[in-house]
């Protein structure tokens, strides 16, 4: 949050996606600002991954209870403020660099634990460290967390057919309803935000949530129907939110000194 928008990661590769340097471009989903250029759009979703958290946690230490004080790592205010509902006496530290480096540091500074998606340990063939994988009720994973977006511009209808043979529409479907809730509440990268969509057949379910950094107020939001009222779903989410006074929670976190 302190480097920028999330448009900081991905702002050179899409520039060289306008120049016609490359066809397409690659990015974790959860990377991309919720509203892209005019003439940017995303051309595939391939099949998701995990979407859910994890905490990694040393093989030296046992699982933290409730009440324990404990060090976790996590540069995200989405997972911290999860983690401080969770553990109410945890003081979390940023971390930054791969994954790897990530682990690495843990040991090195003798953190109880390092929260990262899952899907980033699966992807590394870490599948046997040890680790505590956060459920939908523990922590809203950010929209789009476990995905992959292929993004193109928008005048590429020559890729189409490409992309077409790597989308999965079940996961197209589910980040972009993510997204779009997140767009609309402006939740960025700097505001504890979240939303998880999952689609079972026609059955659709929406969990999302936003926060205050001081966890003084939260929303969590749950809605449940056929996905072809998924508009609609979306715009009842929206209306709970500003109900519940998700404008007055956004404003005060535009104000607010970003935690350490």
């Amino acid at each position: 949050p302190e480097i920028g928008s999330k448009g900081f990661f991905t702002e050179e590769i899409e520039q060289a996606l306008r120049d016609h340097k490359i066809d397409f471009a690659v990015h974790s989903m959860k990377d991309l600002p919720v509203e892209l250029d005019a003439d940017l759009d995303i051309g595939a979703v391939p099949e998701r991954g995990s979407a859910m958290d994890a905490m990694v946690i040393q093989e030296n230490k046992n699982f933290p209870k409730k009440g324990d004080n404990i060090i976790i790592a996590t540069g995200s205010n989405r997972r911290k403020v999860h983690l401080k509902n969770i553990f109410p006496h945890a003081e979390t530290v940023d971390v930054r660099g791969n994954i790897q480096t990530r682990l690495r540091k843990m040991k090195t500074e003798n953190w109880d634990g390092l929260i990262m998606a899952e899907t980033a340990l699966n992807r590394l063939g870490l599948n046997k460290i040890r680790r505590h994988v956060f459920s939908i009720d523990e922590m809203i994973p950010a929209a789009g967390q476990g995905a992959i977006a292929v993004q193109i511009c928008r005048d590429r209808k020559d890729l189409t057919p490409i992309l077409n043979k790597i989308d999965h529409t079940d996961s197209y479907l589910a980040v972009h309803i993510e997204r779009e809730i997140i767009r609309i509440l402006e939740g960025g990268c700097k505001v504890p935000a979240g939303a998880f969509a999952k689609l079972n057949g026609n059955e659709l379910s929406i969990d999302a949530f936003i926060a205050t950094f001081d966890l003084t107020k939260m929303i969590r939001i749950k809605k449940l129907g056929l996905l072809e009222h998924r508009d609609e779903l979306i715009s009842a989410c929206i209306q709970e939110f500003e109900e519940n006074g998700a404008k007055d929670i956004i404003l005060e976190n535009r104000e607010e000194v970003v935690p350490n």
